[in-house]
């Protein structure tokens, strides 16, 4: 994204918005041949909106901006500012386990997400998150054999939609990824992508926090990922 800039280095420079975003949230901005990060400002911004931010300081040298770089990067690799996937990207990994998984049991990888993630069954922080995939798994098993009686599957999608929603609402403020479906209600995006496009979510957020290839996909893990791979802080 390229803003506008002065002849003569100006203290501020103007932004437009790339999409609507909540106080808070950074992404990276282009003036010249600087890169840096933006803040938006309280009250957040609409798409398309221009607000002003200081002009970025000179960079000492290329180390400098090899750092910077790297530092929309976590220390498990995930990158922040925006999903390292599409959420219609879930083919991609279509000979993979985690596809089929999410397929065929989705609350289970969403399980496997609130154990990564820190977060009991309700979707709540925690600070022992070492059951969470067992007692989701367990309702989830419960109410399929139950099924056929009145109101559990209708229960259980509430349920679901509960814990899914404040999941996805976790992984966009751990990391900084603005809404992309319902505009700037955030709620509403995160409810909606659970409902609607449930197993595909669930494949975006598992792919999200670590490098695939080092971390590969775990069917029978509590958190979907080797033991070696790194906690997430």
């Amino acid at each position: 994204r390229t803003f506008n800039m002065e002849k003569e280095q100006p203290s501020t420079v103007k932004v437009t918005a790339p999409s609507t975003l909540e106080a808070g949230y950074e992404f990276d901005a282009t003036v010249g041949e600087k890169t840096f990060k933006v803040t938006v400002p309280e009250g957040g911004v609409k798409e398309g909106e221009e607000f002003e931010v200081p002009y970025p300081a000179d960079e000492a040298g290329g180390e400098d901006k090899k750092e910077k770089a790297e530092q929309a990067l976590d220390h498990s690799g995930a990158p922040t500012g925006a999903w390292k996937t599409d959420l219609f990207s879930c083919c991609d990994v279509v000979t993979n386990g985690l596809f089929w998984m999410s397929f065929c049991c989705t609350p289970l990888v969403e399980a496997q997400m609130l154990t990564r993630m820190s977060l009991d069954m309700c979707g709540a922080p925690t600070t022992d998150a070492s059951g969470t995939f067992a007692a989701v798994a367990i309702v989830f098993i419960v109410c399929l054999f139950l099924y056929w009686l009145p109101f559990v599957g209708t229960g259980f999608l509430i349920y679901s939609l509960i814990y899914g929603t404040r999941l996805r609402e976790t992984f966009r403020r751990k990391y900084q990824i603005p809404t992309s479906v319902c505009g700037e209600n955030a709620c509403l995006d995160d409810c909606c992508c659970m409902m609607w496009c449930g197993c595909c979510t669930a494949i975006q957020m598992a792919r999200h926090t670590h490098d695939e290839s080092t971390y590969p996909y775990k069917c029978c893990a509590d958190n979907g990922l080797p033991s070696d791979a790194p906690a997430i802080v």
